[in-house]
Protein backbone atom coordinates (compact mmCIF):
# COMPACT_ATOMS: atom_id res chain seq x y z
CA UNK A 1 0.00 0.00 0.00
CA UNK A 2 1.70 3.94 -0.87
CA UNK A 3 2.31 5.96 1.81
CA UNK A 4 0.07 8.46 -0.17
CA UNK A 5 -2.87 6.57 -0.50
CA UNK A 6 -2.61 6.41 3.17
CA UNK A 7 -2.24 9.51 3.81
CA UNK A 8 -5.34 10.36 1.46
CA UNK A 9 -7.50 8.19 3.24
CA UNK A 10 -6.63 9.47 6.80
CA UNK A 11 -6.87 13.04 5.60
CA UNK A 12 -10.53 12.18 5.14
CA UNK A 13 -13.41 12.76 7.66
CA UNK A 14 -14.11 9.15 7.96
CA UNK A 15 -10.44 8.09 7.69
CA UNK A 16 -9.77 10.50 10.73
CA UNK A 17 -12.40 9.38 13.30
CA UNK A 18 -11.60 5.56 12.27
CA UNK A 19 -7.82 6.11 13.15
CA UNK A 20 -9.02 8.09 16.19
CA UNK A 21 -11.31 5.39 17.55
CA UNK A 22 -8.03 2.45 16.46
CA UNK A 23 -5.62 4.79 18.77
CA UNK A 24 -8.36 5.22 21.84
CA UNK A 25 -9.03 1.64 22.00
CA UNK A 26 -5.12 0.63 21.87
CA UNK A 27 -4.31 3.27 24.69
CA UNK A 28 -7.42 1.86 26.16
CA UNK A 29 -6.01 -1.78 26.05
CA UNK A 30 -2.69 -0.67 26.75
CA UNK A 31 -3.56 1.15 30.19
CA UNK A 32 -6.15 -1.68 30.96
CA UNK A 33 -3.08 -4.52 30.93
CA UNK A 34 -0.56 -1.95 33.10
CA UNK A 35 -3.21 -1.20 35.59
CA UNK A 36 -2.92 -2.70 39.36
CA UNK A 37 -4.76 -2.79 42.10
CA UNK A 38 -3.16 -2.19 45.70
CA UNK A 39 -3.65 -6.02 46.79
CA UNK A 40 -2.35 -6.90 43.95
CA UNK A 41 1.08 -4.81 44.45
CA UNK A 42 2.81 -7.90 46.44
CA UNK A 43 2.81 -9.81 43.21
CA UNK A 44 4.97 -7.40 41.46
CA UNK A 45 6.90 -6.71 43.79
CA UNK A 46 7.62 -9.72 45.67
CA UNK A 47 6.54 -12.40 42.87
CA UNK A 48 8.47 -10.52 40.63
CA UNK A 49 5.47 -10.66 38.18
CA UNK A 50 4.14 -8.36 35.13
CA UNK A 51 1.19 -6.27 35.39
CA UNK A 52 -0.31 -7.23 31.77
CA UNK A 53 0.57 -11.09 33.11
CA UNK A 54 -1.46 -10.20 36.45
CA UNK A 55 -4.53 -8.84 34.32
CA UNK A 56 -4.63 -11.48 32.28
CA UNK A 57 -4.29 -14.35 34.23
CA UNK A 58 -5.48 -13.42 37.50
CA UNK A 59 -9.20 -13.43 38.38
CA UNK A 60 -10.22 -10.54 41.48
CA UNK A 61 -13.06 -12.16 42.63
CA UNK A 62 -13.99 -15.78 43.06
CA UNK A 63 -17.49 -16.04 40.13
CA UNK A 64 -19.25 -18.67 41.43
CA UNK A 65 -19.41 -19.63 45.45
CA UNK A 66 -22.59 -22.36 45.26
CA UNK A 67 -21.03 -25.89 44.91
CA UNK A 68 -22.25 -27.84 41.80
CA UNK A 69 -25.06 -30.12 42.43
CA UNK A 70 -25.57 -33.73 40.92
CA UNK A 71 -28.30 -32.40 38.71
CA UNK A 72 -26.67 -29.39 37.33
CA UNK A 73 -23.28 -31.60 36.59
CA UNK A 74 -25.88 -34.01 34.28
CA UNK A 75 -27.21 -31.07 32.64
CA UNK A 76 -24.28 -29.92 31.89
CA UNK A 77 -22.89 -33.29 30.53
CA UNK A 78 -25.99 -34.04 28.32
CA UNK A 79 -25.98 -30.57 26.91
CA UNK A 80 -22.01 -30.87 26.30
CA UNK A 81 -22.20 -34.12 24.60
CA UNK A 82 -25.56 -32.91 22.41
CA UNK A 83 -23.29 -29.97 21.31
CA UNK A 84 -20.50 -32.70 20.74
CA UNK A 85 -23.19 -34.99 18.65
CA UNK A 86 -24.17 -32.09 16.93
CA UNK A 87 -20.73 -31.12 15.63
CA UNK A 88 -19.91 -34.32 14.74
CA UNK A 89 -22.73 -34.91 12.74
CA UNK A 90 -22.24 -31.20 10.60
CA UNK A 91 -18.42 -32.69 10.04
CA UNK A 92 -19.80 -36.26 9.02
CA UNK A 93 -22.56 -34.46 6.42
CA UNK A 94 -19.88 -32.12 5.43
CA UNK A 95 -16.97 -34.88 4.52
CA UNK A 96 -20.01 -36.66 2.85
CA UNK A 97 -20.29 -33.47 0.33
CA UNK A 98 -17.01 -33.47 -0.28
CA UNK A 99 -16.34 -37.28 -0.89
CA UNK A 100 -19.37 -37.62 -2.90
CA UNK A 101 -18.71 -34.88 -5.69
CA UNK A 102 -15.34 -32.53 -6.28
CA UNK A 103 -15.29 -29.47 -5.48
CA UNK A 104 -16.10 -26.54 -8.03
CA UNK A 105 -17.93 -28.64 -10.27
CA UNK A 106 -21.07 -27.97 -12.01
CA UNK A 107 -23.70 -31.08 -11.42
CA UNK A 108 -25.44 -31.70 -14.33
CA UNK A 109 -28.51 -34.14 -15.31
CA UNK A 110 -29.90 -34.44 -18.51
CA UNK A 111 -33.48 -34.43 -18.22
CA UNK A 112 -34.33 -37.62 -20.99
CA UNK A 113 -31.46 -39.90 -20.17
CA UNK A 114 -31.17 -38.93 -16.66
CA UNK A 115 -27.44 -39.40 -17.09
CA UNK A 116 -25.26 -36.98 -14.63
CA UNK A 117 -22.40 -35.14 -15.55
CA UNK A 118 -19.94 -32.75 -13.67
CA UNK A 119 -19.00 -29.92 -15.93
CA UNK A 120 -15.77 -27.68 -14.93
CA UNK A 121 -14.00 -25.28 -17.59
CA UNK A 122 -12.10 -27.72 -20.06
CA UNK A 123 -13.49 -31.15 -18.53
CA UNK A 124 -16.51 -33.01 -17.43
CA UNK A 125 -17.01 -36.47 -16.49
CA UNK A 126 -20.01 -38.92 -14.52
CA UNK A 127 -20.19 -39.59 -11.33
CA UNK A 128 -18.45 -42.83 -11.90
CA UNK A 129 -14.92 -41.03 -12.70
CA UNK A 130 -15.02 -41.81 -16.88
CA UNK A 131 -14.12 -38.75 -18.53
CA UNK A 132 -16.62 -37.90 -21.13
Amino acid sequence: MDIDKLNAFLATAIGGIIFKWLAGAIKSCWSWLNKTHPEEQFLIDDLNFSAPTIRITYCKYKKNTRAKTTSSKYTQIILGGFIILVCLIFFYSFAKILINGPIQWVDFKHKTTQDKIWIKPGEAKNPEDKNI
